[in-house]
């Protein structure tokens, strides 16, 4: 009687440690994927910033600049980046992933 409890006992904290376990790993999962969100963000602004700079490097003068156009590039470098980052495998967020995924496995809730 009493060995039937104890391997009741046993099984019970067995399946709450898989529960458990279970329940980590899908937290991890989402962390990750939210890691993976923010480190495309990142690419994408420096992307933007590379665009930014490159367009700001101009040999002359615009005569038909004004701050209008200057919004509208900007904004079209935006949309460029963000283009960029999510069509293209440039590698700037999988390093970033690759360097932070240990750390946010590691943390817990």
């Amino acid at each position: 009687m009493m060995n039937k409890v104890m391997d009741q006992a046993v099984q019970d904290a067995l399946g709450a440690q898989k529960k458990l376990g279970e329940q980590n790993e899908a937290q991890n999962h989402k962390k990750t994927h939210e890691l993976r969100a923010v480190a495309e963000q990142f690419e994408a602004l420096f992307l933007e910033k590379v665009f930014s700079l490159s367009r700001s490097a101009k040999l002359a003068d615009d005569p038909l600049s004004n701050k209008g156009t200057e919004t509208f590039q900007g904004m079209l470098d935006r949309e460029y980046a963000q283009s960029a980052a999510s069509s293209n495998d440039l590698g700037i967020a999988e390093a970033l992933v690759a360097q932070f995924e240990v750390h946010v496995r590691a943390r817990r809730p």
